[in-house]
């Protein structure tokens, strides 16, 4: 289950930097700024089953429910190390 959040985590992060280099591209071309939001929901309705896979696999399952979590607290806990330099 640890492979499966951290992957998820991974494709949740790109996401989220894709949709913020396509708004900044809207306000540097805003003539392009439909461009920009189609590109980005392209780029979110593929990473979106992601995290609707993981969703289920912890809804169908309790061990993965708990598993889940944890992971991410210590992926939380990792880029708030690397973010805020602590060791």
């Amino acid at each position: 289950m640890r492979e499966k959040v951290r992957y998820v985590t991974l494709m949740l992060s790109l996401q989220e930097v894709t949709r913020l280099k396509f708004e900044i591209l809207s306000f540097l071309e805003p003539h392009r700024r439909f461009e920009a939001t189609l590109a980005y929901l392209f780029v979110h309705s593929y990473i979106e089953p992601f995290r609707m896979w993981l969703l289920k696999n912890c809804a169908k399952s309790k061990q993965n429910a708990q598993e889940a979590p944890a992971t991410l607290e210590q992926l939380e806990q990792r880029i708030q190390n690397k973010l805020f330099d602590k060791k």
